[in-house]
């Protein structure tokens, strides 16, 4: 049942469209769909990371939070800031919009990977679910959370991957465009506040 949870959970956490479904879709867009998958192995290893921390160390993180979520926060936004900039360049550089790249699997891991761990939020959130369920000690909620956000970057991913090739060169770059500058922006305001 705990693992169970943990899955609904997972695919709960990751399901709301913002900063991470815009970076895996960008992604996938410009690179297929092994460079989105991995960029969702990345987010949902980062969210069984914090689903371990919220079940077994709760005292541990909530002064580690104290302590460093100001930095955690510069962290996530410069983060935020370059891939934003990233995406409306490669966009405004490349005159079809889905220049084929050699991906770096182990960057698109990492940039995920290391983005969802800036964000304290997310931890509070396990901590939060981890608490109200009174599981402090059992190994099936992460697993479970695991599966769940993989579930849901895998659908994600594959439709995104389907409809790269339905729609057009023109449109798939004003995608990346836009949602380069969403995340720019969505930065600078995190930085800011």
């Amino acid at each position: 049942m705990i693992f169970l949870q943990g899955i609904i959970l997972g695919i709960a956490v990751a399901a709301p469209v913002g900063m991470m479904s815009l970076l895996c879709i960008n992604k996938t867009l410009l690179n297929g769909k092994k460079d989105g998958l991995i960029a969702g192995f990345g987010i949902a290893f980062a969210d069984f990371v914090y689903a371990i921390i919220a079940v077994f160390l709760y005292a541990f993180i909530i002064d580690f939070l104290r302590i460093y979520t100001p930095a955690l926060n510069i962290i996530g936004s410069l983060i935020l800031i370059l891939l934003g900039l990233s995406f409306v360049f490669k966009s405004n550089n490349d005159s079809t919009g889905m220049k084929a790249e050699k991906s770096n699997y182990v960057i698109s891991f990492l940039q995920t990977f290391l983005l969802t761990l800036s964000n304290p939020t997310t931890i509070i959130s396990f901590m939060v679910i981890a608490a109200s369920l009174a599981i402090t000690d059992s190994w099936l909620l992460p697993f479970g959370i695991f599966v769940g956000s993989m579930v849901w970057w895998t659908a994600l991913v594959t439709t995104i991957s389907f409809l790269r090739h339905k729609i057009s060169k023109k449109i798939i770059r004003m995608i990346n465009i836009v949602s380069g500058l969403i995340i720019l922006i969505l930065g600078l305001v995190h930085l800011i506040l």
